[in-house]
């Protein structure tokens, strides 16, 4: 599965096979993840830039039964991007670029209706799946932290087994001040831990739960952005506590350095990792899928379409 930015949720089984379109005419879809215990895929749709029009929505792998998750105007939600799936508590998280915030909610949020309708449930029956903040960087009504891209929250990754939140702040384009964030998901706002700071422009993440590993995207300036990049975590996690109350935390010194993976990206977006491979799939606004080996990075282009911007991406196990 991938995601572009012409509007399309594209399907593609094969590297020699051209994407098919699943869902068309979307606002701007972002961030894609896929459900194997619902068989759903799940997307962002970031709406009309500068604007509290983000929404998020889901359907069949075919494209069919198209449900609204959060529609347009639910809980504020301006700019949508990256998006995990918790199968096991049937949790959905994302991250909230411009609305400066981690957020999450119940998978059952998802109505029965297709978005073409935009009717909502009884005010009753929203309550009942309501949407959580996390983490919040900044207030969008203020206008400086709206302006401070050093506050935009865009990728986000967990860890179910060490409990953990991880998310990215990306900065200015090309600004070498974004970061990488840990928290406890128990106690997210009092648990931050920077993972790794002064990078180019961090975008999305995977978390490896098997290797212990973070991984992310950067499009930022070269030569250490148009990346992607990883960060060994297993020692760090077995022998840490997150604890942090500190407003500005800084980097745990009993971290290793990250590990750029591979390079000369075109604005590197959505990744990925095959856990049971060894591959990262990469999608990039160049129009390019990519596959690099999990350790050598080894890079190898899988499609390319300069007509199209591709954001996010995902592989899933249909049945």
């Amino acid at each position: 599965m991938q995601m572009d930015n012409a509007r399309k949720t594209q399907r593609q089984r094969e590297p020699d096979v051209v994407p098919t379109a699943i869902v068309t005419q979307q606002p701007l879809p972002d961030g894609i993840a896929f459900s194997t215990a619902r068989q759903r895929v799940y997307w962002t749709a970031m709406g009309t830039l500068g604007a509290n029009n983000g929404s998020i929505w889901s359907c069949r792998p075919d494209g069919s039964d198209v449900r609204a998750v959060v529609r347009v105007g639910e809980a504020q939600l301006h700019t949508p991007k990256q998006i995990v799936v918790d199968d096991v508590h049937g949790q959905l998280y994302w991250a909230d670029r411009e609305g400066m915030r981690i957020m999450r909610c119940s998978l059952d949020r998802e109505n029965n209706e297709s978005h073409e309708s935009g009717k909502k449930e009884e005010e009753e029956e929203e309550e009942e799946y309501p949407i959580e903040t996390l983490i919040q960087t900044g207030v969008w009504q203020d206008e400086t932290h709206c302006q401070d891209a050093t506050r935009w929250c865009v990728g986000v990754a967990l860890s179910l087994r060490y409990g953990k939140l991880f998310w990215t702040q990306k900065g200015p384009p090309r600004g070498v001040t974004g970061k990488v964030l840990c928290a406890d998901l128990a106690c997210p706002e009092q648990t931050v831990v920077v993972l790794a700071d002064q990078l180019p422009e961090p975008i999305d993440l995977h978390w490896d739960e098997k290797r212990e590993i973070l991984y992310w995207t950067d499009r930022g300036e070269l030569p250490w952005g148009n990346s992607l990049n990883a960060l060994d975590l297993h020692d760090w996690l077995a022998g840490t506590t997150t604890s942090s109350s500190s407003s500005s935390p800084s980097v745990s010194s009993s971290l290793p350095p990250p590990r750029l993976l591979s390079r000369n990206f075109h604005d590197p977006i959505g990744l990925s990792v095959d856990t049971a491979g060894e591959w990262v799939y990469v999608a990039d606004l160049g129009g390019s899928l990519y596959r690099c080996h999990i350790t050598s990075g080894e890079k190898e282009k899988l499609y390319q379409d300069e007509g199209c911007a591709f954001a996010g991406i995902t592989h899933a196990a249909i049945e």
